[in-house]
């Protein structure tokens, strides 16, 4: 088990703003306990790198910044992740898609992230996706760094998939 340290001071969130991003990970985070108004919920997370956004890592490199979102494992009316899926795909589900989504389907697909900033209560400020769409006509995104990750908690093992995949 790692060994968990008092934060650093220096983190750098991703600018606020409109980004080119790519889905690179996608994290089953299983059943998560029920919380005050709230049945428990299976949760996954999604995770997009910004290649025109780069941070200078341990080694000394330069990689493009990563921002993630959670999400409750459901497509219902008022679902974000419905919601999000939609905006980036640029159309509704169908009610046949509505009956499965294999979220990792999104893996190494470009979309535009508009990211927020927002202060937690000790005064750090953090970014947060605040909506999804699909890539403008014309734009395009420069080609992956990090490696794809799809995590199964159920399984207990990560699995790095193909480069090819059906649309988001």
């Amino acid at each position: 088990m790692p060994i968990a340290k008092e934060a650093s001071k220096t983190f750098t969130p991703v600018p606020a703003g409109s980004h080119i991003g790519r889905a690179i990970h996608v994290i089953s985070l299983g059943t998560q306990p029920a919380q005050p108004n709230f049945l428990p919920t299976f949760k996954v997370l999604v995770g997009w790198e910004i290649p025109d956004e780069v941070i200078v890592n341990a080694e000394k490199q330069e990689m493009p910044m990563i921002i993630s979102k959670d999400y409750s494992l459901s497509l219902g009316k008022k679902a974000n992740l419905r919601r999000d899926l939609e905006g980036w795909r640029g159309r509704e589900f169908t009610a046949e898609e509505l009956k499965g989504f294999q979220v990792e389907n999104v893996l190494d697909k470009p979309c535009m992230l508009n990211v927020i900033h927002k202060t937690s209560a000790s005064g750090n400020v953090y970014a947060v996706i605040s909506s999804i769409s699909a890539l403008p006509k014309g734009v395009t995104c420069k080609p992956r760094v990090h490696d794809l990750i799809q995590f199964e908690i159920e399984d207990g093992e990560s699995c790095r998939p193909s480069s090819s995949g059906s649309s988001p």
